[in-house]
């Protein structure tokens, strides 16, 4: 991935680039210690993609989630460009998105893209291990505690995937409420 337009934060273990919907400007701290991420208006060529999430994400669930529209207005692009890039165990409980609320448009939906990776979660009580299977094209949502009561993972692997040449890329969509954004943000002004 190229696109020049992105602000591309590299680590040990991956490449990630922050984006928003404009006027939004609010940086991003992925993990506690980490590198704060500058914000990118959301490319043109990703807005059909977060129309597609926002509509599978309202639709997909039974009566009481469909009566909210889903509003994810940020997405987290992360590369992975080899087998050993990983993210460690973590929650994304992060301030900016209140991701301990029990509000519906409090999930994260995470959209993969490229190779096949394993996604583990561990209880945070009593440590039991459960994993899924991110293929091309699936999408992957965490629901409103999710964040509460478990942490997760991307692993290294040691799989070679021939079709996509190890590269996967991870699209985690996310909403920042208006009272979240930081005090200089456009959008928490309107």
């Amino acid at each position: 991935m190229t696109d020049t337009s992105l602000k591309w934060t590299s680590t040990t273990n991956q490449k990630q680039a922050w984006c928003v919907l404009p006027p939004c400007t609010c940086s991003y701290t992925y993990g506690k210690n980490a590198a704060t991420h500058a914000p990118a208006p959301l490319p043109q060529y990703l807005l059909n993609t977060l129309d597609v999430i926002n509509n599978l994400v309202t639709t997909k669930h039974d009566g009481f989630y469909t009566q909210q529209l889903a509003t994810y207005n940020s997405i987290n692009i992360t590369l992975y460009e080899h087998r050993r890039d990983n993210l460690f165990w973590h929650s994304d409980d992060d301030k900016l998105f209140d991701t301990n609320s029990t509000r519906h448009y409090k999930s994260i939906a995470s959209f993969s893209v490229g190779a096949t990776r394993q996604f583990e979660f561990q209880h945070k009580h009593n440590n039991k291990l459960y994993d899924t299977t991110l293929t091309n094209g699936s999408v992957t949502i965490m629901e409103k505690a999710t964040q509460q009561h478990f942490k997760h993972q991307i692993p290294p692997t040691t799989q070679i995937d021939h079709d996509f040449n190890n590269i996967r890329i991870s699209f985690t969509f996310r909403h920042i409420s208006t009272n979240n954004h930081e005090h200089d943000c456009p959008t928490r002004q309107i």
